[in-house]
Formats: structure tokens, C-alpha cells, sequence
């Protein structure tokens, strides 16, 4: 059965550091308003890359349903930001924010509550786009390896936080993942030395782009 859930994700590349703090106080905003005022906003998570440049912002949004998503859409919070994104030069016109609507694939996605006590959780973005070598992707023909994967981090990975696997709504063939672990250390030694890990690797293809990204405000579980 498909999950009516959408889980956006959203690049922002800006212009400078200062700036970039300047966001981060607004998407903090946006994140307690989120957390305490909207109930179909699941998660809403500010990061950087693990290897930072100074400059570069992710967003990480899950919704219950479209509804939630309007509703989130519709704040006062977020049309402030999207107002003050007219006013500042945060973005350069050759490298401009990328957002990604995505549905998660049926039974394959996993977030334990633990995750919301952890303060540094190993967190993991990838993208996995067309392949002309594979077309379609080993991801179209079927959710049955997704599945697998899912299940064994459910059943034998507890430091396994987050799990899941997702389609594009808007980029047909474009697939992705969203990981969470306790640690790297848990992700290499633990997950990745598992059999239906280790085939989903290869069902990804050398396409996939991974982005390993550090939690610096909001929540990833409510």
C-alpha cells in the first residue's frame, strides 16, 4: 500500500557564512513552530555537511499528507522566510537551491524514537538518479529488496535510527534514501556488513551520490 507521506528535501547553497547563521536562526523559527504546532509535521531537520564548506544548509521535511504539507506551507513562519529570501542576496543565480518532493516506497521506511535523544545521530542523504545503463532502475522493478533491507535494520540494527527508501514525485526513475545510525562506526561495522544492505549498494548502482550530513537544529522524530 502506498504511504501517503511526503518527505521534502531541500538544498540551500548560500553565499556566505553570515548569512547562512542568518538562515539557520529563521529555519530554527520555523522548526519550533513545526514541533509544537503542527502535528502532521514529522520531522523538520536543519543540517550541514559533515565536511562543511561554511556555506551550504539542508532541510529535511516529512508530512503525514498533503494536507499537513499545505498547512505547514501556509504559516506565518514560512512565508516570513520565503520573504526574506527576496531581500538578501543569499543565493547565487548559478547555484540555486534544489528541493526534491519524494513518497516513500511501500514497507521500506524505519524511524525509531530513540533517534529523537541522540544528539549527533550519523545521518546519510542519497541520491540515486536515472541510469542509462539501468533503465529502469533496479529500484522500479520492485520494492522487495527495499523491503528486505528495511526489515533486517527493524529486526536486528537498533542503533539503526532511520531507514527508508523513496521515489521522486515530480522526476520519474529518480530514487533516494534517508539513513540515521548512532554512529559511523555502527553504520560501517554493523549495517553495511549486512547481506541485504550489501545488495541494495549494488541495486544503487554507481550513480548513487551520497551526502553525509550532521544535525544542527529540529528534530528528526516527534
Amino acid at each position: 500500500m502506498a504511504s501517503s507521506k511526503i518527505l521534502v528535501v531541500v538544498k540551500l547553497p548560500t553565499t556566505d557564512t553570515h548569512l547562512r547563521n542568518e538562515l539557520f536562526e529563521r529555519l530554527l523559527d520555523i522548526s519550533e513552530h513545526a514541533r509544537d504546532n503542527e502535528p502532521g509535521t514529522l520531522k523538520y531537520a536543519i543540517l550541514i555537511p559533515r565536511e562543511d564548506d561554511g556555506r551550504t544548509a539542508w532541510v529535511i521535511e516529512e508530512y503525514t499528507d498533503q494536507k499537513a504539507y499545505d498547512t505547514h506551507m501556509a504559516s506565518q513562519e514560512v512565508t516570513d522566510i520565503n520573504q526574506w529570501f527576496n531581500t538578501v542576496p543569499i543565493f547565487n543565480q548559478s547555484n540555486l537551491p534544489v528541493l526534491r518532493n519524494l513518497s516513500h516506497l511501500p514497507d521500506a521506511e524505519l524511524t525509531r524514537p530513540d533517534i529523537a535523544h541522540h544528539k549527533d545521530p550519523h545521518a546519510i542523504y542519497t541520491e540515486v538518479p536515472k541510469s542509462e545503463e539501468s533503465s529502469p532502475s533496479p529500484l522500479a522493478t520492485g520494492t522487495h529488496q527495499a523491503k528486505r533491507v528495511t526489515d533486517a535494520a527493524k529486526e536486528q540494527e537498533p542503533g539503526t535510527f532511520i531507514h527508508a527508501i523513496f521515489k521522486d514525485l515530480e522526476d520519474d526513475g529518480w530514487y533516494g534514501a534517508l539513513e540515521a545510525y548512532e554512529s559511523e562506526k555502527y553504520h560501517l561495522d554493523v549495517h553495511e556488513n549486512g547481506e541485504a544492505a550489501a545488495k541494495m549498494r549494488m541495486d544503487m548502482g554507481a550513480t548513487a551520490v551520497k551526502h553525509k550530513l550532521k544535525l544542527v537544529g529540529g528534530y528528526l522524530y516527534k
